[in-house]
């Protein structure tokens, strides 16, 4: 059996295995404008549906129709569960035909209401991530950090593209509405993009494996496939795993709120913070490369522990910043450093935690395990959002980013005695 799945991997040539890879590159570009363009014009947003409510109303109304399409996220769940049981091919068809119908509504809707119904579907395909499975069942195995990174940084494109569109789209004198030339982009490039897939990517290898050698034959529900995670040899340290994702969800809301502290707490210009989104940006390129490369050099476990001395790090300079009076350029630049820190970490952890979570789990459990550990974070970012709501009201915005912060402290205890090497695993011979 073994032979026939070697037989299987070995019809993957380089060539192709390269075609896959820029495939990849552009479900991801796809994937990362989708997801974040509507987060660079809500006041526009606003402009269109909610023009006839007072400010404070409609900040609270679109608040609330961000909350409801944020429930995608959790839907997202059953998209990686139904990986497991169709296949990853018809789910990445499907998760880019969804992005695209998601942004087609988006530009043809109405009122508050189309928008959020169309913008849950953005949030259910957008945190599927389908392309990370392909990458890590078909990469070489001392590639496969690389490769996941090399995706992630031509996925990066995706967020270069959204200030040069909102550039064209919202000027001074730009018609009420029209925003919605950004919603056509991902239009334009997902319906291409999924008839190619259609007819040229096949069925990741390891998929194919467990089918030759008949073991799709049993179905597993939902239930059973959940009790599989955490009754396989690896459940402890799939369990420290799912842990640390949840306390980096609690902070996720320092991605979502972070420019009204930088705007309003440290009080930058407009054309300061915009420097900072661009260093960001470049620094989290940077991360992905030197990170994916290290983890397949000396493995997932020596590069979370650097992650996590970086986080705290950024957390440290950040603190200086907020209680110690700092001359406005200098603080500026310790900003920059600490923000392109965090963000090289916090998106790092992301990836490895990604890929441990695959490479620990049986390849027909294996998005079942993944959508589990996306729930985990999807509940972390509503308890985080909600306890930061509170602190903020006391204490201040800044405050609840110190606090949350310092939960990153907890991820040394857990990757020295729980967490596991899996960059040497073999896939295949995960039961």
């Amino acid at each position: 059996m073994s032979q026939e799945n070697s037989n299987i991997t070995s019809l993957r040539s380089r060539r192709y295995l390269i075609y896959l890879l820029f495939m990849m590159v552009l479900v991801q570009i796809l994937d990362t404008y989708t997801q974040f363009y509507l987060t660079a014009i809500p006041s526009e947003i606003k402009k269109s549906f909610l023009a006839d409510l007072s400010k404070n109303t409609a900040d609270s109304v679109f608040a609330i129709a961000v909350a409801v399409a944020s429930i995608g996220t959790y839907i997202a769940f059953f998209v990686w569960y139904l990986a497991d049981r169709v296949g990853r091919r018809p789910l990445l068809i499907v998760t880019v035909i969804g992005l695209s119908v998601g942004s087609l509504g988006i530009y043809f809707s109405n009122n508050i209401v189309d928008f959020t119904i169309f913008y849950l579907v953005i949030w259910v395909f957008g945190a599927s991530d389908l392309w990370l499975m392909f990458v890590n069942e078909e990469a070489p195995p001392d590639k496969k950090g690389f490769w996941t990174n090399i995706v992630l940084v031509g996925g990066m494109i995706g967020a270069m593209l959204i200030p040069i569109f909102r550039a064209i789209y919202v000027t001074d004198t730009s018609p009420v509405g029209s925003w919605k030339g950004m919603a056509l982009f991902p239009v334009f490039l997902g319906i291409p993009l999924c008839l190619i897939i259609i007819i040229t990517v096949k069925e990741t290898s390891k998929y194919e494996e467990i089918k030759k050698s008949k073991q799709l034959e049993k179905q597993y529900s939902l239930i059973e496939n959940v009790k599989r995670i955490f009754s396989s040899k690896y459940r402890i340290a799939l369990i420290a795993i799912f842990v640390m994702y949840f306390l980096r969800g609690l902070n996720n809301f320092t991605r979502q709120l972070g420019e009204i502290v930088l705007s309003e707490t440290f009080e930058f210009t407009a054309g300061e913070v915009a420097i900072l989104i661009v260093v960001m940006n470049l620094a989290t390129v940077l991360g992905y490369l030197v990170a994916g490369k290290l983890s397949d050099i000396f493995g997932r476990k020596t590069v979370l522990y650097i992650l996590t001395i970086i986080y705290n790090i950024g957390s440290l300079l950040f603190i200086w910043v907020l209680f110690i009076p700092t001359e406005h350029n200098l603080a500026f630049i310790l900003i920059i450093i600490s923000s392109s820190l965090t963000n090289i970490a916090f998106w790092a952890f992301w990836t490895f935690l990604s890929i441990i979570v695959i490479e620990m789990t049986p390849t027909d459990a294996r998005g079942t395990a993944s959508g589990f550990k996306l729930l985990i974070g999807a509940i972390a970012n509503t308890l985080g959002l909600i306890l930061t709501a509170i602190v903020a009201l006391y204490f201040g915005l800044a405050i609840a980013f110190v606090i949350f912060g310092t939960l990153f402290v907890l991820y040394y205890p857990i990757i020295r005695k729980y967490i596991i090497e899996t960059k040497d695993i073999d896939l295949s011979e995960i039961k």
